[in-house]
């Protein structure tokens, strides 16, 4: 809802509509991760995924984003929304051939570094809105092909449980697990 504020001139009132946004814990969540990406797309193939868990479309602009492990972070660009229960990927590349075939929306380049363990999580100042972090041994498969990492498979993972189901599908050219 606008809230409206009133500034006084030294002749006239002056109104001025506002709408307020305002984050809390598990509106926003990470709801999986590519950390270790496979060996042909690189480092440059690292991404991760947000869900809005709200009934209302967001505006993350401004939002935080850190690396657990690392001192590696990004801040959400100007006019990124993300509709009601809907879904965002935010990657190293948008390149489908550098990234797997995941399908990138936002793209940090290298200024968050997944690390092994670790983990990622959005805030909004200093309240973390969702995180999911990560060990060793569940980012870390014995195939060639890594999959990526859901909160079925984490250590800890904030906001609300997904469904979880094993990824045995692939996707994109290069046949990566999601």
């Amino acid at each position: 809802t606008p809230v409206t504020f009133y500034a006084r001139t030294a002749s006239e009132l002056l109104p001025a509509r506002v709408l307020p946004r305002v984050f809390g814990p598990g509106d926003v969540d990470v709801t999986e991760a590519m950390p270790l990406p496979d060996a042909i797309t690189g480092s440059s193939g690292q991404w991760f995924e947000l869900r809005n868990n709200t009934p209302a479309t967001l505006n993350l602009s401004g939002l935080t984003v850190e690396s657990l492990g690392s001192d590696t972070g990004f801040t959400i660009p100007d006019g990124v929304s993300l509709d009601a229960g809907a879904y965002l990927v935010l990657g190293q590349s948008r390149d489908t051939l550098a990234n797997g075939g995941a399908p990138v929306d936002v793209e940090y380049g290298f200024d968050v570094q997944l690390i092994v363990p670790g983990g990622v999580e959005v805030k909004a100042g200093p309240t973390t809105l969702g995180s999911l972090s990560w060990d060793q041994a569940s980012a870390v498969q014995s195939k060639s092909v890594i999959p990526s990492i859901r909160p079925g498979d984490l250590l800890y993972a904030s906001g609300y449980t997904p469904t979880v189901c094993p990824r045995t599908a692939t996707y994109g050219s290069l046949g990566m697990f999601g």
